[in-house]
């Protein structure tokens, strides 16, 4: 490896700055600490010794990392690519060895981090993986950040979850049956088979969510983002898709019986073919569809005729 002169003055500075506080080490060749953090990867590290008011992170991974107490604002966190999982202490209070990246912090007007928090009398404080399932029932955790957490199996029946952060993280065979998911950020989670029954999942984003088997019966699905999630078998029996995004979404196997696609959009999906119970969706006729497809309501027998630049359509279920 070939370095230039610029960069070796650079290490020879560092070799001979006698510190080990980065911010003295990153000024001391010419960069600044404030934006130095800009655009990078930065997992699992301890910033909490340093003052972080200053540092930007703009457009930056930032995930699993220790903060202290209001030196991340929530403008510089939402100014992040991702920022996921990351934990707020106090450094002149909580013994260092009790430090973990799972402990729940109450959150804090001036900081990123958020508040955990339930009318449920036996909710309280603790590390996430001592909850006991049937502890998360009727639980208020609006806003909180689970990014990446693993909640698999974990009933969250009736949970309130508006606004939260659940970026990556693992569902599956959860119970989120008439949970409140309004506006949540579910970006990659698992919900395979998980059991959505009337939640409500209203402007919620689901882009590339694992929905596999997921039961989403009478679920709210209204302005839903889910661009290229996986709805393979996916119960939709009822749901309501009103200006839904689905596309690139799998809908292999995806039940639509009764659900409304009031403005959905599928103009862009080519797996809508091979999804079941079409005909007898709601609305069908004011959904985006792909191009040269044509839709006619039969009053005879109740369903939608569906002809297609290929030929009549055929739910998969009926063909031989």
């Amino acid at each position: 490896m070939i370095l230039s002169r610029e960069t070796l003055n650079k290490i020879s500075t560092i070799d001979s700055t006698r510190t080990e506080d980065p911010f003295v080490l990153i000024s001391a060749v010419g960069l600044d600490p404030r934006t130095f953090f800009d655009y990078g990867d930065w997992n699992g590290l301890d910033f909490s010794p340093y003052d972080m008011r200053s540092i930007n992170f703009f457009r930056a991974f930032v995930t699993n990392c220790i903060f202290n107490e209001g030196d991340i604002s929530e403008r510089t966190a939402s100014s992040c690519r991702v920022f996921a999982n990351n934990r707020f202490v106090d450094k002149r209070t909580i013994p260092a060895e009790q430090l973990t990246l799972f402990d729940v912090l109450p959150f804090e007007e001036h900081t990123a981090q958020w508040k955990l928090h339930s009318t449920a009398p036996s909710l309280t404080w603790r590390v996430l993986d001592d909850f006991q399932k049937e502890e998360l029932q009727n639980v208020d955790l609006s806003g909180a950040d689970l990014s990446g957490e693993d909640l698999g199996g974990v009933n969250l029946r009736g949970a309130k979850l508006v606004g939260a952060e659940l970026f990556g993280t693992n569902l599956t065979d959860g119970i989120l049956v008439e949970a409140d998911l309004q506006g949540t950020c579910v970006f990659g989670a698992n919900l395979t088979r998980a059991n959505l029954t009337r939640a409500n999942l209203k402007g919620a984003n689901l882009w590339a969510a694992c929905l596999f088997a997921a039961n989403l019966r009478y679920a709210r699905l209204e302005g839903t983002n889910l661009l290229q999630a996986d709805l393979w078998h996916a119960c939709l029996i009822g749901a309501d898709l009103t200006g839904a995004d689905l596309t690139g979404t799998d809908l292999t196997k995806a039940d639509f019986t009764e659900a409304d696609l009031s403005g959905a959009n599928l103009s862009d999906n080519s797996f809508i073919r091979k999804s079941w119970g079409l005909c007898n969706a709601r609305h069908l006729d004011q959904a985006l569809l792909p191009e040269g497809w044509k839709v006619k309501w039969k009053k005879r027998v109740k369903k939608w005729d569906i002809t297609t630049p290929d030929g009549r359509y055929v739910d998969p279920r009926k063909r031989k």
